[in-house]
């Protein structure tokens, strides 16, 4: 009986660990048909990671691994895991974060990844990110939404092409009527307008973020006038 599921494959069940037999709560995973008390997952997890590092070379003994923990799940399951393995591997382990300066939400966030940091046994290095930080994450964002939205509307505008068509259509059949085709024509003006709108905004993200980053600002304001010049 399953006593609650993550959505993720991982449900709590009721049953006996494969590993150790416990016969107490249990976690099935369904990606590896395996059923584990929560003690042998750990080690389970512990030696998933263990053989990603050996599989892909990622470090050597006394190397020192700095990790970005955020205080969500993953990068905290990591931060425990790769504690332990350092006493194994003979590697030093160091977390890392960010403060964005984003206020409370910043300051409890920042409070966690300590509290965390200070159960593992690992030291913590603070890195607070100012007004500058702030700009390029926020126009980052900008420029990665502003692709997601292009392509929405792009994809829209195929749609309204395809009911202006089959409104005139229509309308030569005798089906629909003047103003049919003119609120299809309408509904295509509007996604036009929404298109042309969001290709200036990720535009001008895209030379802010440049700007702010120290790259090529000269090279992307001219390729961005090429756009603009092959669009009209």
């Amino acid at each position: 009986m399953i006593i609650a599921s993550d959505g993720h494959g991982v449900d709590l069940v009721e049953g006996r660990c494969r590993i150790c037999g416990d016969s107490t709560e249990i976690l099935r995973l369904t990606e590896f048909n395996l059923k584990l008390c929560r003690h042998c997952f750990v080690r389970f997890f512990e030696r998933r990671v263990r053989r990603a590092l050996e599989k892909h070379a990622m470090l050597g003994e006394r190397d020192r691994v700095v990790l970005a923990v955020s205080g969500g799940k993953d990068s905290t399951a990591l931060l425990f895991a790769l504690k332990r393995l350092g006493m194994v591997m003979d590697f030093e382990i160091r977390a890392l974060h960010f403060h964005l300066n984003m206020g409370e939400f910043s300051d409890l966030n920042l409070e966690v990844v300590r509290e965390q940091a200070d159960i593992a046994g690992v030291p913590l290095e603070v890195v607070r990110i100012g007004d500058l930080g702030l700009r390029v994450h926020r126009e980052f964002r900008a420029v990665t939404e502003g692709v997601a939205r292009i392509r929405a509307l792009e994809q829209a505008l195929r749609s309204a092409d395809q009911v202006v068509t089959a409104n005139r259509r229509s309308y030569e059949a005798g089906t629909r009527t003047v103003l049919d085709v003119l609120n299809a024509e309408q509904q295509r003006q509007s996604v036009l307008r929404d298109l042309a709108q969001a290709r200036y905004e990720y535009l001008l993200a895209r030379v802010r973020l440049v700007s702010l980053s120290g790259g090529d600002v000269e090279g992307t304001i001219a390729g961005v006038d090429g756009v603009l010049r092959g669009a009209q």
